[in-house]
């Protein structure tokens, strides 16, 4: 094939890619990141960016006119720039997800966020009202030395409110052991 037929039969796709690459090249970066500011254009540019190769290389083959060659070349190089240009900072991505993605996401799924609050919420209302009414009940979730502990932990008189730090070790062997078991 010569070269003018080369180029007739591919120019309108070199135009297009190259129209399309200095779109992108003027497009800012935030409507570049957002998933739904993708034209159509995105969908099938590897498509695109695979054929011009092949075709700078069908060029470069056929010893066509180092014009054409180098146009082709820096489209090429125009459009790898595109294709595996770096990824936006982590930080800033998981700060995105944060403020925009997951509140978005918590609100898609309102109603079973309701239920699992309702089902949180419910039980542990209903325990704390059955105790303020009838402080006897306590004894059904917690046997006599637990509340023993409990109330000498929080004595209003006791010259410090807590525990002993010394039982630290043993909480953390107890929290290891529940962990590991």
């Amino acid at each position: 094939m010569k070269q003018e037929q080369f180029v007739a039969r591919h120019q309108h796709e070199w135009q297009q890619l190259e129209l399309w690459l200095q779109q992108r090249a003027g497009a800012s970066r935030r409507r570049r990141r957002r998933p739904e500011a993708a034209d159509p254009g995105d969908v099938a540019f590897a498509q695109r960016y695979r054929r011009l190769c092949q075709q700078l290389a069908l060029a470069r083959e056929r010893g066509y006119s180092p014009q054409l060659v180098q146009r082709l070349q820096q489209l090429m190089q125009q459009g790898h720039s595109v294709l595996y240009r770096t990824p936006p900072v982590r930080w800033r991505r998981a700060l995105e997800f944060l403020v925009a993605d997951f509140p978005m996401l918590v609100r898609s799924q309102a109603r079973s966020m309701w239920v699992a609050l309702a089902m949180f919420a419910v039980p542990a209302l209903a325990c704390f009202a059955v105790v303020q009414l009838y402080p006897d009940s306590v004894h059904l979730l917690m046997d006599n030395s637990q509340i023993a502990e409990m109330e000498r932990m929080y004595d209003p008189a006791a010259d410090r409110l807590g525990r002993d730090s010394g039982t630290d070790w043993m909480m953390f062997g107890y929290y290891i052991m529940n962990n590991i078991s």
